[in-house]
C-alpha cells in the first residue's frame, strides 16, 4: 500500500537513526526506496548494513541531482499506491506507516 522514499545525500550522522526508524514500524507490508543522491561520505556504507533488514527495497544510484531529483527518482520505480517521502535526517514514530494505512483502508483519502 506505502513506498517510502528516502533520498540519501551526505548523511552519514543520520542515515542509521533514519533507517533504525523504518526498520522499527509495527506494519512491515511497506517498499522502501533509498535514492543514492551522489553521496561523498559513508552514507551509502550505512545504508548497506540496513539492507538486510528490510524484505522489498529498491536503492537507485545517480550523480547529485538534488532532493527534488531524487525524489522523482524514487516515484518512478514505486510501485504502491501511495508515497511516502522521508528525509534521510527524520525518524518515523514506531506505528507511523499502520497508522497511515488504517486512515486510507478506513477513510479513503486522496491525501494524508
Amino acid at each position: 500500500m506505502i513506498s517510502i522514499i528516502v533520498p540519501v545525500y551526505n548523511v552519514e550522522p543520520y542515515i542509521d537513526d533514519c533507517l533504525a526508524s523504518v526498520a522499527r514500524q509495527s506494519r512491515s507490508d511497506f517498499e522502501l526506496i533509498i535514492v543514492n543522491d551522489g553521496s561523498k561520505d559513508r552514507s551509502m556504507e550505512h545504508v548497506n548494513h540496513w539492507l538486510g533488514e528490510f524484505t522489498n527495497t529498491h536503492v537507485i544510484q545517480q550523480p547529485n541531482s538534488g532532493l527534488s531529483s531524487a525524489r522523482n527518482a524514487g516515484l518512478q520505480v514505486a510501485s504502491k499506491e501511495f508515497v511516502v517521502f522521508l528525509d534521510s535526517d527524520d525518524e518515523l514514530a514506531p506505528d507511523a506507516i499502520e497508522t497511515l494505512c488504517t486512515i486510507l483502508e478506513n477513510q479513503q483519502p486522496d491525501m494524508v
